[in-house]
């Protein structure tokens, strides 16, 4: 049976150092029943895709991303999935053939990317992204399922977001005699990775120092992108030493902004260091480092003491079966490894201010939501994160660079994250302006996906088919 950090492959086991979280005996505990769920999930088909028609997407605003500014009454021609055209639509005329989708007055903006999701090996994550507008994911724990799911999603074989995904973490045991075993050679494991097919690896807290560099001398000789924890055993000035590409949550530089921090206490109550951001700013930008955000999972460490309301919130309806019943149960340690006073005086006024100074400073801030981690439900939290960034001092602008822009920059990529003409037609439609409300990218209206297009009913329509699968 896995350990309960498994489940939650961001926050505990980032933060986790010398924390001893039981085995779960027996079959017929709250979590055994939840990963069961899991398990039998994973046997899901994956949703066929259709042949998409050329369309003309009319009488829309248009929120290119390039920079802030809406270009109004617009049309939007795509062609073979891609965007053919953009123009006023007193002078851009669809084409004869075309389909007419009717943008009611919205704001059509770049589909959203969340760059850091653990599906579990679950289907239908991948119609819970679409449903909400996340039109490109990127898994940061690997498995082969996801380098075929990417295949097929890239050949137009089946209704998935466009995926990346790093190959399996690197340096996730704790235990000496078992880090030593199994990072003896990890140079190995990083050519496997690439010769599987993985683009991009994850080094992660635990690794030692040299497993780490050999890690990442092996990823650059084969041009791969390194996102992932700050290792305590390199510390924040290591990883920017080391020219990681990214560093995968706000929260991984605990350990330098932590005053006496001890990795063997990693949830004691903690001073901060508020003037960490404006140290470590400069030097990440320098490196040219991204970093993205996760703060939904530092705020579900609040939330989740009020275990009633956070159950209840209406998303928990495409939650995993048997999720709430292992939220309830005395197995489920999310909502007790800070007392909420803490989170909500200190810590998270801390992280907020982090992020805003890096933010503030020139950083590319990458949205991500840790997606997986129970409780954070595919799809839906990418609104919730865009939220928070708003509230942690980012214009929606800016919160929304971080889940276009910022996030295709990320994994160099120049086919997707603005409107523009040859970029992928991955577009979300909208009702009212995000510039506005960032809340607004809640009210979908439709979704296109490599040119397929998913009004309102067909989004509907996935929502059911995942409450189908999850019964």
């Amino acid at each position: 049976m896995k350990h309960i950090a498994a489940l939650l492959p961001g926050v505990l086991a980032v933060f986790a150092a010398g924390m001893v979280l039981a085995q779960v005996p027996g079959a017929e505990t709250p979590q055994a029943r939840y990963e069961a769920g899991l398990q039998a999930l994973a046997s899901e088909p994956l949703l066929k895709a259709s042949r998409e028609a050329d369309t003309a997407i009319v009488n829309v605003h248009v929120l290119t991303m390039t920079s802030a500014r809406v270009l109004p009454a617009q049309t939007v021609l795509v062609r073979q999935g891609k965007i053919a055209a953009i123009g006023p639509a007193d002078r851009l005329s669809p084409h004869a053939e075309m389909r007419i989708v009717d943008g009611q007055g919205g704001y059509l903006l770049p589909g959203l990317a969340d760059m850091h999701v653990h599906s579990n090996g679950n289907p239908m994550s991948l119609l819970l992204f679409l449903a909400n507008g996340v039109t490109t994911v990127r898994q940061m724990s690997g498995r082969p399922e996801y380098l075929q799911w990417a295949r097929r999603a890239a050949a137009g074989e089946i209704l998935a977001p466009d995926l990346y995904s790093t190959g399996p973490i690197l340096g996730e045991e704790r235990g000496a005699a078992e880090a030593t075993a199994a990072q003896s050679d990890i140079a190995a494991r990083v050519r496997a990775q690439y010769k599987a097919g993985y683009r991009a690896i994850k080094p992660y807290t635990f690794l030692t120092a040299q497993a780490y560099r050999s890690a990442v001398a092996a990823a650059r000789q084969r041009r791969m992108y390194i996102v992932g924890h700050v290792p305590y055993s390199v510390g924040t000035a290591g990883v920017i030493e080391a020219g990681q590409d990214e560093i995968a949550h706000v929260h991984s530089f605990h350990q330098d902004y932590f005053r006496g921090f001890d990795p063997a206490h990693v949830f004691r109550e903690y001073e901060v260091d508020d003037a960490f951001g404006e140290r470590v700013t400069p030097q990440l930008l320098r490196a040219g480092i991204a970093v993205t955000t996760t703060l939904i999972v530092d705020q579900a460490l609040a939330d989740a003491h009020d275990i009633d309301a956070y159950v209840s919130r209406p998303e928990m309806a495409y939650e995993t079966p048997g999720a709430a019943a292992f939220m309830r149960s005395p197995e489920w340690t999310f909502d007790n490894l800070w007392q909420k006073d803490y989170l909500t005086r200190v810590y998270l006024p801390h992280l907020f201010r982090l992020t805003h100074d890096l933010q503030r400073g020139g950083v590319s801030l990458v949205l991500g939501t840790d997606s997986g981690v129970t409780g954070v439900v595919y799809g839906f939290s990418a609104h919730q994160e865009l939220k928070l960034l708003v509230e942690a001092g980012l214009s929606p602008y800016e919160a929304l660079l971080t889940g276009t822009r910022n996030a295709a920059a990320a994994v160099r990529s120049r086919d997707w994250g603005t409107i523009e003409r040859g970029r992928r037609a991955d577009l979300l439609l909208v009702r009212d302006n995000p510039l506005e409300h960032i809340g607004n990218t809640r009210h979908i209206l439709g979704v296109m996906k490599r040119g397929h297009w998913l009004d309102r009913a067909e989004l509907d329509r996935l929502l059911a088919q995942v409450r189908e699968a999850y019964q």
